[in-house]
């Protein structure tokens, strides 16, 4: 296979499985070829933003991948074409999002552009078929095509990124004197969480003193002083021996609340509800090792599909059981039952969903999979001995 070859079957592969378009410039910058359906309004996305004079600049001295970050939060990168020493043409790939983007979100960003109307609503049209690729997971992308254009292999580090800060240099640090828990501290309460300890909590009012990330903004402040302290917590928790996949979903949950979140007090409340939810999790699992393969795997599903519907005799057929052998072992291992167990890890999953106010007792009771409100309530209630609703107002 040719260069040529490998070039072609690269951008084919790109497009084909995540929707990754491929342009060629010549080294004058004057486009050749892309494989993009709506290939005009993004190329004059691109060449209006800063990323096209910058990719200019770049490509006239360096050979190695470029990530390129637009106005529009767009994520791009470049792979230089060079025969020797002089450069011979440009491949650009993109764009992707870094994250899921709303449509709120980018017309912040394109009002602050002072686009116009009608390129706004092209945007948003084009915004439903840009994929959706953590940075990380692109840069590999441009290592692979990196390899197809030059038969060389580089290391993600390789990789450069647009607008590095001048000289290298970080900013001053703060002079302002700014207020950090001991790490001593810091590890007596991850501790808590790692041994599931449910008879040592902080209070709500002291959980996190992270140093100064926004200054200014004391919102937001401790919105980042929560999701640096979730992200902690959620560690230590997997550390403990809570499932990762669990822990994660969790996490994001919590985050999602705090970045809704509209008062500190509200804040605070949402962060010690965190702390006490994963430092309950790891000790029920810790409560009830299961040492059975099969149960385990059981368990493991179980969990990840508390808001879909739960087939039994499909679960025991995928497991490459009877249903009938799967939930005796089940019983003998957790001394609980399938449909018991069902039912309290979705109240748990209830509780942690009651904490974030925006979405109501209804929403929370369809998406558990419960037969009606009255049902959920009914069970919440047996549960834990109050309603979801006086579970929310107490919290």
């Amino acid at each position: 296979m040719n260069q040529n070859d490998k070039l072609d079957y690269i951008k084919e592969l790109f497009l084909k499985t995540d929707s990754l378009y491929t342009w060629h410039f010549s080294r004058d910058m004057e486009l050749l070829s892309h494989n993009c359906p709506m290939g005009e309004h993004l190329k004059d996305i691109f060449i209006l933003s800063d990323c096209f004079d910058y990719m200019k600049q770049y490509v006239a001295k360096n050979d190695k991948p470029l990530s390129l970050y637009d106005g529009l939060s767009f994520l791009w990168f470049v792979v230089p074409a060079y025969s020797g020493s002089a450069l011979e043409s440009i491949y650009l790939v993109g764009p992707v999002c870094a994250s899921h983007t709303s449509e709120n979100f980018m017309k912040e960003k394109m009002d602050a552009m002072n686009t116009s109307v009608q390129a706004k609503r092209i945007v948003f049209h084009l915004l439903e078929h840009i994929p959706v690729i953590p940075p990380l997971f692109f840069n590999h992308y441009a290592c692979q095509f990196y390899y197809a254009l030059t038969g060389n292999v580089i290391a993600l580090s390789e990789v450069a990124y647009q607008l590095p800060l001048e000289n290298d240099e970080l900013p001053e640090p703060s002079k302002d004197m700014v207020q950090h828990n001991s790490y001593q501290y810091e590890c007596l309460i991850l501790k808590s969480v790692e041994d599931g300890n449910l008879n040592d909590l902080p209070t709500p009012s002291g959980l996190v003193q992270c140093g100064l990330m926004s200054p200014g903004n004391p919102l937001r402040q401790i919105q980042d002083e929560m999701i640096v302290y979730t992200a902690l917590v959620t560690r230590a928790a997997i550390r403990g021996g809570y499932s990762p996949e669990n822990a994660y979903a969790c996490s994001d949950h919590y985050i999602q609340a705090l970045e809704a979140a509209t008062a500190i007090p509200e804040l605070q409340q949402i962060g010690f509800t965190m702390y006490k939810d994963f430092v309950r999790r790891v000790h029920d699992a810790k409560q009830q090792p299961v040492r059975n393969a099969l149960v385990r795997k059981c368990m493991d599903y179980l969990d990840t599909h508390l808001t879909e519907k739960i087939d039994l005799d499909v679960l025991a057929q995928e497991l490459g059981y009877t249903k009938y052998y799967l939930t005796r072992r089940f019983k003998e291992e957790t001394k609980t039952g399938i449909t018991q167990y069902i039912l309290k890890k979705r109240i748990a999953y209830a509780q942690m969903l009651l904490t974030d106010p925006r979405i109501s007792v209804l929403e929370i009771s369809e998406k558990l999979q419960f037969s009606s409100p009255s049902h959920f309530t009914s069970i919440f209630h047996k549960m834990t001995g109050t309603t979801p609703t006086e579970y929310r107002q107490n919290l």
